[in-house]
C-alpha cells in the first residue's frame, strides 16, 4: 500500500483509539526518519508525541538517542495517564535495548525511575522492574522481592523472579536466599508465608490465575494449567540467577539448590494378573463411564498405572508420551481406550522409537532424543528414565519402530471398575466436579 504522507499520518498519533494510534505509528515509520526526526523531537502532545518518539527509537540511529531521551523527559511520570506511562517505558526500554544505557542519562534516569518504583499497577511494575534492573538500581532487588512476597498469582510473582535473575545490585546474603527459596516452597493456593526453623519465612509459589486465564481454558473445557515447559522454564531462571552470583557467595546458594525437594517415588504394591483385556472386553461397560464413578479411585488408578512416568497430565508428569490434558475434548471414549488397550496400532510420530540395527546384527530401540555428529543418544527405558548412546559408526541401519513405547497389557492387572474409574479419571480431565462422578 502506498503510505500516506506526514500530515495526514501525524494527526492520528495522537488519537484516543490505540488502535488508530498503532496504525500512525506504522505509517510513520514506513517514511524516512529524515523527514519526521525534527518534528518528533518538538513534538508537546504527550499522546502524538510518545508515538513519535517510539518510532524513532525503533527506526533512529544511536546519534538520535540523547536528543530523544531529553525529549521523553518533557512528559514527566507522574503526570501522565497509565497508558502514557507505559508508552514512555516503552520508548526508553526500545532506546536503551537498541543502543544502551547512555553513562550522562543513567543517573537521572535511576532517580526518576526509582521514584516511581513501586507504582499502582502491576503493568507499570513489569516493565519498571526490568528498566531498574538493566540501570542496575541498588533498590530493585528489596522492592520487587516484597512486591513477589504480596503478589496473588502465579504470573505475577513470575514477574519479579524473571526480572531479577539478571540483578546484580542491592543483594544481601538474606535477600538472595530469600530470591531462591522461592523455588523450593512447594505451590500453595494462597502462595502466602511458609515458616521454616526459625523467624524468618519464604513466601511459596502461587499456583492462582488470574480469572482471565482460567477463563481461556474453561472456554475450551480445561482445567488451567502450566503446561509441559513449565518446570524447565522454572530451572533455566533458576540457573541464569545462579550465574550472576558472584564465586565467592555461590556456596551457600548452591546447598540451598541442591536442597530441592526430590521425594522418593512410593513403593506400589504388587499387582496380580486379572485378565488380559482387550478393546472387545471393555467396549461394552464405556457407557458406565459417563456416571456414577469414584474419582479418588480414579485418580488413584492413573498413579499406580504410573502414567505420570511418561504422560504429563494437569502440568505434571513426564515427557515420554502425548500429553494427557484435555484428552476427553479431543478423542472419543473408545479412541482413549483403544489407545490404551492397542498401543501398537497408533503411534504418534513425534514418540515413536527408533530401531537401531547395529554391525553385530543386534538391535537396539527407543525414543531418539537427541543426536550429535558421532552418536544418538536414546530413551530404552522411559519408566526407569534409563538412557543410551548409540555410535554412529556401530549402525547398520535405522528405521521407525512399529512397536510403541507404551507396553500393551498395561491393564492386565486392574480389574474392570479399575479401568471404568481410570477412563472416568481420564475424560474428565481429572476434575473431580465432573458429572461422571456425581452420585
Amino acid at each position: 500500500a502506498k503510505p500516506g504522507t506526514l500530515s495526514e499520518i501525524w494527526p492520528s498519533l495522537g488519537s484516543t483509539d490505540r488502535h488508530v494510534r498503532f496504525a500512525a505509528r506504522i505509517a510513520l515509520e514506513v517514511l524516512p526518519v529524515a523527514d519526521w526526526k525534527d518534528r518528533a523531537l518538538a513534538e508537546t502532545n504527550a499522546t502524538a508525541g510518545l508515538q513519535a518518539l517510539l518510532a524513532l527509537a525503533r527506526y533512529g540511529t544511536a546519534e538520535d538517542q540523547l536528543p530523544l531521551l531529553q525529549a521523553v523527559a518533557r512528559w514527566p511520570l507522574a503526570g501522565l495517564p497509565d497508558e502514557e506511562f507505559l508508552t514512555k517505558l516503552r520508548v526508553i526500554e526500545v532506546s536503551f535495548a537498541r543502543h544502551g544505557i547512555p553513562d550522562a542519562i543513567r543517573p537521572r534516569a535511576l532517580e526518576k525511575l526509582g521514584a516511581q518504583f513501586p507504582a499502582t499497577s502491576v503493568a507499570k511494575n513489569r516493565e519498571l522492574v526490568q528498566l531498574l534492573v538493566a540501570l542496575d538500581s541498588p533498590e530493585v532487588v528489596a522492592k520487587a522481592l516484597a512486591l513477589r512476597d504480596a503478589a496473588p498469582t502465579q504470573e505475577e510473582q513470575m514477574t519479579y523472579q524473571v526480572a531479577l535473575r539478571l540483578a546484580k545490585s542491592g543483594w544481601t546474603p538474606e535477600l538472595r536466599q530469600r530470591y531462591f527459596q522461592w523455588f523450593n516452597r512447594p505451590p500453595s493456593e494462597d502462595g502466602g508465608p511458609t515458616y521454616p526453623a526459625g523467624g524468618n519465612y519464604f513466601v511459596a509459589r502461587s499456583v492462582k490465575h488470574p480469572p482471565e486465564f482460567t477463563q481461556w481454558f474453561h472456554d475450551v473445557g480445561l482445567e488451567p494449567g502450566n503446561g509441559a515447559s513449565f518446570d524447565n522454564f522454572l530451572k533455566n531462571i533458576r540457573q541464569e540467577a545462579f550465574a550472576k552470583v558472584p564465586d565467592a557467595e555461590k556456596a551457600p546458594i548452591a546447598a540451598l539448590i541442591a536442597g530441592l525437594p526430590n521425594p522418593a517415588p512410593k513403593k506400589e504394591p504388587l499387582r496380580m494378573l486379572v485378565k488380559e483385556w482387550t478393546t472387545a472386553d471393555l467396549l461394552p461397560a464405556l457407557g458406565e463411564v459417563a456416571k456414577g464413578r469414584d474419582f479418588e479411585h480414579g485418580k488413584e488408578m492413573y498413579r499406580e498405572a504410573q502414567c505420570g512416568v511418561c504422560h504429563r497430565f494437569q502440568g505434571a508428569g513426564g515427557d515420554g508420551g502425548p500429553d494427557l490434558t484435555g484428552v476427553g475434548t479431543r478423542y472419543s471414549p473408545t479412541d482413549v481406550l483403544k489407545a490404551i488397550t492397542e498401543p501398537n496400532t497408533v503411534i504418534s510420530e513425534q514418540y515413536q522409537a527408533v530401531a537401531f540395527t547395529l554391525k553385530n546384527d543386534s538391535t537396539v530401540w527407543g525414543r531418539l532424543l537427541g543426536e550429535t555428529p558421532d552418536a544418538y543418544e536414546i530413551m530404552i527405558d522411559p519408566l526407569n528414565r534409563k538412557t543410551a548412546k548409540v555410535l554412529k559408526v556401530d549402525v547398520k541401519d535405522r528405521a521407525a519402530s512399529p512397536i510403541s513405547p507404551m507396553p500393551e497389557g498395561l491393564l492386565s492387572s486392574f480389574q474392570r471398575e479399575e479401568i471404568l474409574d481410570l477412563l472416568a479419571y481420564l475424560l474428565a480431565d481429572g476434575n473431580p466436579k465432573a458429572a461422571a462422578f456425581k452420585k
